[in-house]
Order: structure tokens, then C-alpha cells, then sequence
């Protein structure tokens, strides 16, 4: 019985210590989202972080409903715009591992009643905008209120419509492209496409909070969808039915949700292998001087230290939405906002990556520390310009200081330390300066009377620094 006890004992303190790894990564990413969300007037914010199957860190910000008062909750149901694709992509691959579609199949297989230009498109070139099919032909088009009852009645929008080029010849982003493959699923499963995406994706990763933004359904917790005005204040987006492209910008979802879709993509994954990730991800070469930018909805990209992760964003009225998996570490990061337009890019999700990693790797992440207090001078060039900047560190609690240059005043940093011999700063640009880029990461490379680095986002290089009084 003492041993069980003292095994117990074990298991649990080893738990606690685990989790523990993540406090320091876990506090920076509150203090950068909270300053965030306030310097830039974000309505709504939704986090998670997961590590394996995980969850190691989830928070929402401001509000699901502004004029209701409804502060956002982990329930709060996004729009998630272009990650959808990703969603029904990995659908697409399932179907294929199946065999019960082959991606090197001409759609016309599957589909009756189509374009005798489509006859020849396979479903790869359309889940890779490589097809020919057109994105919006204008605001109209994009902002369309109109509610489709079927995929077929959403086909007929845009179908009659001429390609804008042959097959392979050329990348043409495609929320409509994805449609097809919509219609396509429901061919092959008997079955409709949400009740299809259920039992491919949601269901076996317990992805409860995830549906369609269906206009016509009361769905409860679904935020409420908000924009900029001139000044940078919330207001209402404008209104919008998303019917039309459900499969390709369509869907609602959670921060939580999107992480358990997210770990399903690691190589820790057991719902794909690692051969699946890789055909699901890829890019795929047309010629000598174009390939694509994804693989199957899911994009390859390559982190400021060299490490390849995958990356899917959008925007579409009412929303911000970016999902970013380290497969080799196990670790997926979703922010769902409910503003469009809200600066949140890549730069912010890798910023939040580089203490999740070194917490992972087990690696020692030395905060900033009394000798690198003071004010500096930093020359900075963009292109062929070279400009003065300033930067003033501190340590006060949830605070280290700010940045200037150029026209970006008073960025607050929001984070600061040293890994392998270099100093990570994180300065936020709120989007109420002249300059709205959300989050400015800066690398400084300090050795003996040489100073380098870039600020990332802007492509800009620090060619020299100086301590001043």
C-alpha cells in the first residue's frame, strides 16, 4: 500500500512539474495578448495553446457581444474565415486515404452538371488554387446576403463563371474552389456536407464547439462580428451570409477547438501519420518558376530559427483567425477574434511559440535582468533608409519598456529575454499609431563592439546601437 501511495506520489508530483514548465511561457503570452487586445481595441480574443493532446493554456479577452455587454468565454463561438479550408482539406485527405476518392482525379468523376471547363480539373488542383476557378469578382460578390440551401444552389453562383486560367497554369486563391470540394464530399459520403464533416473531422477529434455559421440557426454563444471605423473603434461589420462558401470561409469555432484540430497534425498524432501531414501540407510545383503556397488548405512555412511548422490564417467581416502547429515539438497555437482586420499575423504566433519550445525542449529562457536596464540609440534601416530609433528597457512588473522609430511611437514592450545569446524584444504597435502592424519582434545579436539585428515584420535591420545617459 506505501509503495501504490509512493508511486502515487511520484506520478502526481511529476504532473505537477510538467505543468509547471509552462508557467513562465503561459504568463508571457497573458501579459502580450492582454496589451494587445487594449492597445488596439480589439472587441473579442479568444487563446489556446496545446502541447500533445494538452491543453496547456487557454484565456479569452474583452467581449463576445459589446453592445450585451457579454464578456468572451472559451465557449465563444468565432468566425474562423480561411482556416476553414483547413478544416475541410484535411476531410479531402481522409476521403482519399480511404480510397474513396483519389486526389488525382478529375472532378467530373464525381460531379454531374458541370462546366465543360471543369471537365479536366482534379480535386489536388482544386484544393490548391491551382484550378482556374475564381475568388470574388467584387464587394458585392464577396458581401453576398443571399442564403443558399444547398451546396448545388451555392454551385450555381459561380459556375457559369470563365476560368481565370487553365488548369496549373497559375494560383488563384479560392474561397468558391472549395465549394467543389463540398459538393464533392457530399457525392462520395451519401451524406451532407455538414453531417460528412462531422463524422470525418469533428467528431473524432471531439471538436464539439464547431459548426457552420448558419444564418437561418440560433446558435448559442456565437459572438457578435465587429470592424474598424476610421478613428480605430469597434463597430458593426457589415452583414453577410456565408452559405455560399461554408467548406472554404464558413465555419464557427472555438480557440480549444482549433487546438485539438491543430494536435491532430504533430507527430504525435494518431489520426495522421507523418506521411499523411506531409501530402496534406506540401506545396506542389507547377514549373520552373511557380509552385504552390499549400498543400491541402494547410501551408508549410519556415519559423525565424529555421524550424518548419504549419500555418493557415483569415479574415473575413466579423473575424481574425490564425492556427500555427510545430508538428515535430506537438505543439498547435489558435487566436479566434472577432474583429476583422485585428493585427494578429504570424509574427505574433511565433513570438508565442519561442517559450513554448524552449519549455518543451527543456531549454533555459533567461529573463531580462538589471545590467540591461537603460536607454539605447539604435540605428535602423528599411530598404535604403535609414532611420533612429530608441529604445528605453525597464523592469517593472508586466512592463519592460518602450520602443520608438520612424513614425511607431511609444510602443510598449510587452516581453523581453535572452535565448542562445540573443535578446528577444516584443514591442506592441496597438494600431492607433501611424503604423498598425500589431506585434514587432526584435532580435538583437550583441557581441564586443558589434551589435546586428531585425525587426521582424517590417524588414528592418538594426545596424548599430549605443547606451546613452
Amino acid at each position: 500500500m506505501m509503495r501504490t501511495v509512493f508511486l502515487l506520489y511520484i506520478i502526481i508530483q511529476s504532473n505537477i512539474c510538467f505543468a509547471q514548465n509552462f508557467k513562465p511561457a503561459n504568463s508571457a503570452t497573458d501579459r502580450i495578448i492582454s496589451k494587445l487586445v487594449k492597445e488596439s481595441n480589439i472587441a473579442g480574443l479568444s487563446i489556446a495553446v496545446s502541447h500533445k493532446d494538452s491543453l496547456v493554456w487557454n484565456k479569452s479577452y474583452g467581449y463576445s457581444n459589446l453592445e450585451h455587454n457579454i464578456p468572451t468565454s472559451e465557449k465563444s463561438k468565432f468566425r474562423i474565415a480561411s482556416v476553414s479550408k483547413l478544416l475541410t482539406g484535411t476531410a479531402i485527405y481522409k476521403l482519399h486515404k480511404q480510397e474513396l476518392i483519389n486526389l488525382q482525379d478529375p472532378i467530373s468523376k464525381y460531379l454531374d452538371s458541370i462546366p465543360n471547363s471543369w471537365e479536366n480539373i482534379t480535386i489536388e488542383q482544386i484544393a490548391q488554387h491551382t484550378s482556374g476557378i475564381g475568388h470574388y469578382i467584387d464587394e458585392n460578390d464577396a458581401l453576398d446576403v443571399h442564403y443558399y440551401q444547398t451546396t448545388d444552389e451555392a454551385l450555381k453562383k459561380f459556375k457559369d463563371r470563365p476560368l481565370v486560367h487553365n488548369p496549373d497554369e497559375d494560383v488563384t486563391y479560392s474561397s468558391y474552389a472549395y465549394t467543389v470540394l463540398a459538393a464533392i464530399i457530399e457525392s462520395v459520403t451519401k451524406k451532407s456536407f455538414q453531417n460528412a464533416m462531422k463524422d470525418l473531422v469533428f467528431k473524432p477529434l471531439k471538436m464539439n464547439q464547431t459548426e457552420v455559421d448558419d444564418q437561418k440557426k440560433i446558435i448559442i454563444n456565437r459572438t457578435g462580428f465587429y470592424q474598424y471605423n476610421t478613428i480605430r473603434e469597434p463597430e458593426h461589420s457589415p452583414f453577410i451570409d456565408l452559405s455560399a462558401k461554408w467548406a472554404g470561409s464558413g465555419y464557427l469555432s472555438t480557440a480549444i477547438d482549433l487546438v485539438k484540430f491543430g494536435s491532430a497534425h504533430t507527430f504525435n498524432s494518431s489520426y495522421l501519420t507523418r506521411e499523411d501531414l506531409n501530402i496534406l501540407t506540401s506545396p506542389r510545383t507547377l514549373n520552373d518558376t511557380l509552385k504552390t503556397k499549400e498543400g491541402l488548405g494547410w501551408g508549410q512555412r519556415t519559423s525565424w530559427d529555421d524550424e518548419m511548422m504549419y500555418w493557415g490564417d483569415g479574415r473575413t467581416p466579423g473575424s481574425t483567425c490564425g492556427l500555427l502547429v510545430f508538428p515535430e515539438y506537438n505543439l498547435s497555437i489558435a487566436i479566434v477574434s472577432n474583429m476583422r482586420h485585428a493585427p494578429i499575423e504570424r509574427s505574433e504566433f511565433e513570438l508565442l511559440s519561442k517559450r513554448y519550445i524552449a519549455a518543451i525542449k527543456g531549454e533555459k529562457i533567461s529573463e531580462l535582468k538589471i545590467g540591461d536596464v537603460g536607454n539605447y540609440k539604435l540605428d535602423i534601416s528599411i530598404q535604403e533608409n535609414i532611420y533612429n530609433g530608441k529604445l528605453d528597457l525597464f523592469l517593472l512588473k508586466d512592463n519592460y519598456g518602450s520602443f520608438n522609430f520612424h513614425e511607431a511611437q511609444n510602443f510598449p514592450i510587452s516581453d523581453a529575454f535572452w535565448r542562445y545569446g540573443k535578446l528577444w524584444i516584443y514591442a506592441i504597435g496597438g494600431g492607433k499609431q501611424p503604423i498598425s502592424v500589431g506585434v514587432l519582434p526584435i532580435k538583437l545579436d550583441i557581441e564586443e563592439n558589434k551589435v546586428s539585428g531585425e525587426i521582424f515584420r517590417i524588414n528592418a535591420n538594426v545596424l548599430g546601437i549605443k547606451q546613452v545617459d
